[in-house]
């Protein structure tokens, strides 16, 4: 009897789990150069639906959020200013060989995210004036440097060894630049 018990109550287990990985809610992610990935509940894993062939400009990408290409095309040598102040990233750091980057070396590149982010702190000073700022993943220490400059009181700067020489430098041509400023 308890065999019998046993096996049915195996039986009823096994039915419950294989009608989760049967009939699961679709989980799509379309990824910004359009490959997009199903999530298969039964091996917990992505798969991709269909490879990407989209280039920027093509209308299939117009309802999408994120673009694969850069929106903002500003330059770090004096003409992008933040209340006036200038600020200034100085010369693209060298990429280091493919073997020895550490997450690609995103940290060299200037992301979309950190233009709009000093921008929108240029139109709303009172996010950081007299404030302290810790910016995580800072960069190349765009947003920060934008805090600086918009009067926070303290600004404290973070990311991987590779990225700190290249954001010391920005943070040096800034301050120089802004001079009495700030």
């Amino acid at each position: 009897m308890r065999l019998c018990q046993v096996l049915a109550v195996l039986a009823v287990l096994m039915s419950l789990a294989t009608d989760t990985c049967s009939n699961p809610p679709p989980r799509r992610r379309q990824t910004k150069d359009g490959r997009v990935f199903l999530f298969d509940a039964c091996s917990k894993a992505w798969r991709l639906e269909t490879p990407s062939l989209a280039t920027p400009g093509d209308a299939e990408l117009s309802d999408r959020p994120a673009l694969p290409w850069s929106q903002f095309h500003v330059s770090f040598d004096g003409q992008f200013e933040v209340a006036g102040i200038p600020i200034l990233l100085g010369d693209n750091p060298d990429r280091r060989p493919q073997e020895s980057q550490e997450h690609a070396d995103t940290g060299s590149s200037i992301w979309d995210g950190a233009v709009a982010l000093a921008k929108v702190l240029e139109v709303q000073p009172f996010l950081v004036r007299g404030r302290q700022v810790l910016e995580l993943g800072a960069g190349r220490g765009l947003a920060g440097l934008a805090a600086w400059g918009l009067g926070a009181e303290l600004v404290i700067l973070t990311d991987l060894a590779y990225t700190l020489e290249a954001m010391e430098r920005a943070r040096q041509l800034t301050f120089t630049a802004a001079g009495d400023q700030v």
